[in-house]
């Protein structure tokens, strides 16, 4: 069985006590590092029982031996024959006579069972975890991690949705990454963010770390039967562990730290939500094939552009007309029920504001180019790239860039576009966005709206709109809007009506709207009443289909991560009924069920109190 000593408590398997409630005290500190460091001992779980009996009584009897006897946590302390022949113990030990359901416990290596120590983290739920699988492992072949997956399987119902393979040396021995992120999956649809760090090489180490991995070519999987460090060997242990955590959470870090959040636990929520995003596997070759991809890109642009292409450029790139407009009327575009053309129908036309989008974009493919083949992130500062960073500073110095950026940014990797915000403080240039209720969606967001969609009794539309500044000049784009119900205490909305156009995700559009909307106390509707925008509890609902593919679970993985970063938790079925049950709610929401087809579905319901 698995155990765990904490200050806290003890536990073996699922059963456990605090300390305060136990007939003896815990072990000091390091006696129980004693134990769990015993990667020699007489009793090594499996192992010993492919070894046989005759090596445990040989190590027994050797005193080979690094292993703790500790009283068990449901026993009652020593036993009568202990306490009479203190050397039982030992007698048991060599003939294997020891159990998990006797008064006292044999305390081994945890390695000997799972060496990650992930298996008791995924039995507590543990929904924000960082492994660093720091065994030896000189082929690369995660045995450790393979034995920890097909247990948690096998125990728990517990699946991990993980790819390793960027962290797997490649021809010239070096990683493509030094971390990587993956998912979780619980019973019920729960969900958590894995955090996997691996000793390996990327090619942007220190010197000295780089100088001892030249001398020593095992270096870092050496042999840990080397029990003796000297001060290289430890210094480069322990600055390449600094060395990853930092490429893989510093810039996360940084980029937290301007970021009003609520609490420790808000910011923990942020920081694995954003490593998630930004460390999911890139796909082997992406760089490699980008040059191909964005050449096309070009050529595709270029046909838009072409003077026959008006209206086929107004319907790709929606932002277009919905500017042009305002830029020569000085007003937002309206939208007209039922043409059926997104509002834009009347705009199909090919401004100046075209013509620099597709200029612009033809400007960001080059700098993401020459980021990926130049490997920018590390060679930024090179006395060669100096006249590359300030050609790129001309073009984001440009207020015309500088107010497409927000939206052009959302076409491009998020590493490649937080290097360029980074360098070039196009921070300064996110847009200001502000929120309000009206009557039907319009502009560049109602790409997004069901043209049969009609609103029900309680049902408001909260519209999402982006300030683009240009100079002096500020407009307007519609990114996003939700359609909620308000009754009572309570406000309540389906995840998959809180609606960001397809051009527009992953780009922290969605992360805003919902902040917006909770730190608004006040919102003058389209009749002049002056209304809180939400009521004092929210409650959202993610639908859940029986039985989904992987993608389908990553992309539910990834609502309840966003929630939970604004601050949401997760409540019961039965609880969420009450609240809606108490505020008249709970027959709208069966109705709605009904007529949308999603009854039988089951829900992962997530709640906040403002």
């Amino acid at each position: 069985e698995s155990s765990v000593l904490s200050p806290k408590a003890f536990s073996v398997g699922s059963t456990w006590k605090p300390w305060d409630k136990l007939p003896f005290q815990s072990p000091s500190l390091g006696a129980s590092l004693t134990a769990s460091a015993a990667a020699l001992n007489s009793h090594m779980g499996s192992m010993s029982m492919r070894l046989g009996p005759a090596v445990r009584f040989l190590m027994t009897a050797l005193n080979l031996r690094l292993g703790l006897w500790w009283p068990s946590p449901e026993g009652k302390g020593k036993s009568w024959i202990r306490k009479i022949f203190p050397g039982w113990a030992f007698f048991r030990e060599m003939l294997g006579l020891s159990s998990v359901k006797g008064n006292e416990l044999f305390l081994s290596d945890g390695g000997h069972f799972e060496n990650l120590a992930l298996y008791e983290l995924i039995r507590r739920h543990a929904r924000y975890v960082i492994v660093s699988d720091c065994g030896m492992d000189s082929d690369v072949l995660f045995d450790d991690f393979g034995n920890l997956v097909r247990k948690v399987r096998a125990d728990f119902g517990v699946e991990i949705q993980i790819d390793l393979s960027p962290l797997k040396p490649g021809k010239e021995g070096y990683s493509r990454q030094c971390m990587v992120a993956g998912d979780i999956h619980y019973p019920g649809g729960d969900t958590g963010i894995l955090l996997f760090f691996k000793p390996t090489l990327t090619g942007n180490e220190p010197a000295d770390v780089m100088q001892y991995h030249n001398r020593n070519s095992r270096f870092p999987h050496e042999s840990t039967g080397d029990q003796f460090y000297d001060e290289a060997q430890w210094e480069a242990y322990r600055k390449l562990g600094e060395h990853a955590a930092e490429t893989a959470l510093g810039s996360i870090m940084k980029k937290l730290k301007g970021v009003s959040v609520s609490g420790e636990e808000e910011l923990k929520r942020r920081m694995f939500t954003q490593a998630r995003r930004d460390w999911l596997p890139t796909p082997k070759g992406y760089a490699d094939r980008v040059s191909r991809f964005t050449s096309k890109v070009a050529e595709l642009d270029a046909l838009l552009t072409d003077s026959n292409c008006h209206t086929l450029q107004a319907e790709v790139f929606k932002e277009v007309p919905e500017l042009d407009s305002q830029m020569k009327t000085g007003e937002a575009p309206k939208r007209e029920t039922g043409s059926g053309n997104n509002g834009n129908g009347a705009m199909a036309q090919n401004g100046e504001t075209g013509r620099a989008l597709q200029i612009i974009r033809r400007a960001v493919h080059f700098m993401e180019e020459v980021y990926l083949h130049e490997n920018l992130e590390k060679n930024h500062n090179h006395p060669l790239y100096v006249g590359t960073m300030n050609y790129f500073a001309r073009w984001t110095l440009a207020p015309t860039f500088r107010m497409w950026w927000p939206v052009v940014k959302s076409m491009y990797p998020q590493q490649f576009t937080r290097f360029i915000e980074a360098h070039y403080n196009l921070k300064a240039a996110d847009p200001s966005a502000s929120i309000g209720v009206v009557n039907q969606v319009e502009g560049f967001a109602a790409v997004s709206w069901d043209e049969n969609r009609t609103l029900r009794d309680h049902e408001h539309i909260v519209q999402y709109s982006l300030n683009l500044r240009n100079r002096d000049k500020v407009y307007t784009i519609s990114a996003a809007f939700v359609i909620l119900a308000k009754k009572g205490s309570i406000t309540v909305w389906n995840s998959d009506e809180l609606r960001v156009p397809p051009g527009l995700w992953a780009t922290g559009i969605g992360s805003d709207f919902v902040s917006q909307m909770l730190k608004s106390e006040l919102f003058e509707n389209n009749t002049g009443d002056v209304k809180p925008v939400l009521a004092n509890e929210i409650l959202v609902r993610i639908a859940i289909g029986e039985h989904e593919d992987p993608a389908k679970l990553r992309s539910r993985a990834n609502e309840i991560y966003f929630y939970r970063s604004a601050g949401f938790r997760e409540v019961t079925n039965r609880v969420a009924e009450e609240i809606l049950e108490s505020n008249g709610l709970l027959e709208y929401y069966t109705t709605s069920d009904e007529q949308q087809g999603k009854k039988g579905l089951q829900s992962k319901w997530m709640y906040l109190s403002v």
